[in-house]
């Protein structure tokens, strides 16, 4: 498995494949400015939609977290696609005391061999708050490759996007983008965090805003709780979830997906579906793994975790 070096201070994914790096190799650091005070808010509708909810309790959530590391066996048609992983853990950079979390999609097999579906996601978010400072994504599909930056400058009440396509290893476009943003606003990959805070047992329903090239809304619809049979956990109660894409971007599909989560303290995401191009796509955990203190998310880590599993 071919998979980006890290930056330092801290590790970002840069692909090796592509010819034409980030001007000056572009790290995730940046000057430490003010960090929002307030606590975030996600609206919430059990009864009337303008009922905001109060701050989710997500420290006793992240410190359980910290170090968590979920490998998921990926299939596109009951075929099978690949490997993915979420992992999170504590950290100190240029930002301050922030979360570090990472998503990717890795293929395999025939899949692999015909150049399909690597995707890295990459994110630093503010212990405190838990309001991103910097997402970065990548995606590589046969010849082309896409890599989205996103810098939030939460005193200007805006995130700057810096998005580039390759093709052949050669950039043929950049476009970047100032994009206004209310109080709060979550990326790509955190938002899947942000979502195991929830009060799961009060809501019917939920809307985060996500940031990605546009800023867009993601409803989420609750439905109740049952028994499944998790592979590596055996039966397990989960809470039943229906997020609600705007658009096709990061993990997301454009439409409904299902989303379950184990309905315990560790509110484990133990399968997502979504609907894409000619099918299904299923994301299924096969492993839950606790990182040893000092762990980084580097190529090698991230190869030795999922070469484990065949």
């Amino acid at each position: 498995i071919k998979l980006p070096k890290p930056l330092e201070p801290e590790p970002v994914v840069i692909p090796e494949e592509i010819a034409v790096q980030p001007s000056e190799k572009e790290t995730a650091i940046a000057t430490l400015k003010d960090t929002p005070e307030k606590p975030p808010g996600i609206k919430t509708t059990p009864a009337e939609k303008k009922a905001p909810a109060p701050p989710p309790e997500h420290s006793a959530f992240f410190e359980r977290w910290n170090g968590e590391c979920l490998v998921y066996q990926i299939t596109w048609n009951s075929i099978r696609f690949g490997k993915g992983m979420l992992a999170c853990k504590e950290t100190s950079n240029g930002y301050g005391e922030i979360y570090h979390i990472i998503g990717l999609s890795v293929p395999e097999g025939r899949m692999a061999g015909m150049g399909m579906g690597l995707y890295i996601m990459d994110a630093f978010i503010d212990k405190k708050t838990l309001l991103p400072y910097y997402y970065y994504q990548y995606s590589k599909s046969k010849n082309k490759e896409d890599i989205l930056e996103i810098r939030f400058e939460w005193q200007k009440n805006r995130y700057l996007t810096k998005y580039r396509k390759f093709k052949d290893g050669k950039l043929y476009s950049t476009k970047e983008e100032n994009v206004k943003v209310p109080d709060i606003a979550y990326d790509g990959i955190s938002v899947f965090y942000i979502v195991r805070t929830l009060d799961l047992e009060k809501a019917s329903s939920f809307t985060i805003p996500v940031a990605f090239r546009e800023l867009w809304d993601l409803t989420i619809q609750t439905a109740g709780k049952r028994i499944e049979n998790i592979p590596c956990m055996g039966k397990q109660e989960v809470y039943v979830l229906r997020p609600k894409a705007q658009s096709d971007e990061g993990f997301f599909t454009k439409g409904a997906m299902d989303l379950w989560i184990t309905a315990d303290k560790k509110r484990i995401p133990v399968y997502l579906e979504g609907t894409i191009a000619l099918g299904k796509a299923r994301m299924s955990l096969i492993s839950e793994i606790q990182l040893e203190a000092g762990t980084t998310f580097n190529a090698n880590t991230i190869t030795d975790i999922l070469s484990r599993f065949n």
